[in-house]
């Protein structure tokens, strides 16, 4: 593992944006879903302040990237995240974020460019997060079709791997829930990684549909907004016609 002083990748976050993006976030999320619910994040945290931390969370949807900004702050982790280089182009502003752009279509310099990732992981709090799927990909598919550069990155940095589950699915309000599991740490050294990562991953999985059937083992990290199904102009004027009907 790299000193802090040996660090050469250019640290390209600029901390008043990474602030004014983080209150944009929980704005957004109050506002289109319900909630944002985590379990094992106090574990993770706790990790995080030990050493440094590779995250590797499947993939779903566009949110979960923006969603990375409110668990670096609940996890006080000094984060960073991997991003295909192309989609880094066309959104310039996710390096101010902490966004590290790995040129996917070519492999030999994706090798080289998370060689480059991995001298971010210096010491406690600090944090990278990469997909190992590489793509969005529904979380009920199986298998999740992970890929090795995550374990190259922990092999190269001897980090712990913590696996995170995402999921995106509706309760009783009319827009979904963001739900987060935190896995229990793999080491690097562990000889089928990848295999055991993808399936404390699929775990994961399992324990969120069992919130979503009833389980209250999740914690909201942003409150959801009340359930108001029955309010409104238009639901009373359904209820009028049923009614009447």
């Amino acid at each position: 593992m790299n000193s802090p002083n040996a660090l050469c990748l250019p640290d390209t976050r600029i901390p008043w944006f990474k602030n004014l993006a983080l209150r944009y976030v929980r704005k957004r999320v109050r506002n289109e879903l319900d909630g944002l619910w985590v379990n094992g994040l106090e574990t993770s945290k706790a990790l995080c302040q030990d050493g440094p931390v590779i995250f590797a969370p499947n993939h779903v949807a566009w949110w979960d990237s923006m969603l990375l900004l409110c668990l670096e702050d609940a996890l006080m982790s000094d984060g960073f995240a991997i991003m295909d280089q192309n989609n880094l182009k066309k959104l310039p502003f996710f390096k101010w974020l902490g966004a590290i752009g790995i040129q996917k279509s070519k492999p030999k310099q994706a090798i080289k460019d998370l060689r480059r990732a991995a001298e971010v992981l210096t010491g406690p709090r600090r944090s990278l997060w990469i997909f190992p799927q590489g793509y969005q990909r529904p979380s009920h598919l199986r298998p999740l079709k992970f890929k090795a550069g995550v374990v190259k990155l922990a092999r190269w940095t001897q980090c712990p791997v913590v696996p995170v589950s995402i999921q995106y699915a509706y309760r009783e309000a009319e827009v979904p829930s963001a739900c987060f599991h935190f896995g229990s740490p793999l080491s690097h050294d562990e000889p089928e990684l990848l295999t055991q990562l993808e399936h404390a991953v699929e775990n994961g999985l399992s324990e969120i549909d069992r919130f979503l059937e009833g389980e209250n083992h999740f914690t909201p990290l942003i409150q959801p907004r009340p359930f108001r199904s029955s309010e409104g102009l238009g639901a009373r004027i359904l209820a009028f016609l049923a009614e009447a009907a």
